[in-house]
């Protein structure tokens, strides 16, 4: 199964088969536009549509929480998720890479992003941001270590020819 994700109960449904290349696309995909958003200029207006659109969520959740969140906290919520998102992603895309290479990997690309944007204009690196990039490391890391988990015993065992 190291091709293809298979569906929880060790079945082979198509539907929840994601071809290896698939998945690899995806992370190119995704790692791009990491690139582009946390190296390239600030688009006018991303944090506020960010913003925006966090606004828009969390006054509709159940119970109306009263949650606002503050364009600071939608940064941090960001700094949290684009990491979790991408080590998933990586996960998924190389199913052999261990965990702690997977967390450590996470970890120095933080960084390398962080003193990176100390060389370019209308970027401003902070200590917070390594920080809250490295949270949202470990819970993608956490992630794919659960599912892995969870996949190989819900998974046949495999019988000798």
């Amino acid at each position: 199964m190291h091709g293809t994700i298979g569906a929880a109960d060790g079945s082979h449904d198509d539907v929840r088969r994601v071809p290896l290349r698939i998945r690899r696309g995806v992370l190119a995909v995704l790692a791009a536009s990491t690139a582009a958003i946390t190296l390239g200029p600030t688009p006018v207006g991303m944090l506020d549509g960010a913003h925006r659109a966090g606004r828009w969520f969390a006054v509709r959740l159940p119970g109306r929480w009263g949650m606002h969140p503050t364009r600071g906290e939608t940064e941090a919520l960001l700094n949290i998720a684009v990491p979790l998102v991408l080590v998933v992603a990586v996960g998924a895309a190389w199913p052999a890479i261990r965990p702690v290479r997977l967390l450590a990997g996470a970890l120095v690309l933080s960084v390398a992003v962080e003193a990176a944007q100390i060389a370019l204009p209308g970027r401003y690196p902070h200590v917070r941001d390594v920080v809250l990039n490295a949270v949202g490391a470990v819970v993608g890391t956490v992630a794919v270590f659960v599912a892995r988990r969870a996949c190989a015993r819900a998974s046949p065992p495999s019988r000798p020819a």
